[in-house]
């Protein structure tokens, strides 16, 4: 029973944090996950769509619907790939983009107050937890 409740435990403190961050990034109209995106954009000159899905682990159509919205909103934008091959599409943050993205990074430091090792920590946690999941 106590390792139900702390699950349970986990997950409501998972679920308020994601509260907190959705309502930072609403008033840039998408989502923390869309976000998380944008985040790993702008730490790369450019990425493929296929690179950006291995990398957040999220489907193929799931990155496709959230780069959409990206570029509806001009955060993101895709062009084709080397005079190679023209079949290549590639993705980069917009300079409009990367105004957004360094706000809200300025936001989250109000609250993200992890340290590395808290981030460590964390990681260990998790991988302890899926670990239980798999075995269970």
């Amino acid at each position: 029973m106590n390792g139900q409740n702390n699950l349970i435990t986990w997950f409501r403190v998972n679920q308020r944090v994601l509260i907190e961050l959705e309502k930072i990034t609403a008033s840039y109209y998408i989502s923390f996950s869309s976000f998380v995106m944008i985040d790993v954009l702008y730490r790369k000159d450019y990425l493929t769509p296929k690179e950006v899905s291995e990398i957040l682990m999220i489907s193929k159509p799931a990155t496709s619907r959230r780069l959409n919205i990206l570029q509806s909103h001009g955060y993101v934008k895709k062009f084709r790939g080397d005079d190679d091959d023209q079949r290549v599409i590639k993705l980069a943050v917009t300079n409009k983009g990367k105004v957004m993205y360094l706000k809200i990074i300025n936001s989250l430091k109000k609250y993200i107050l992890l340290t590395c090792e808290d981030i460590q920590n964390l990681e260990k946690l998790l991988s302890e937890v899926s670990q239980l999941i798999n075995n269970a």
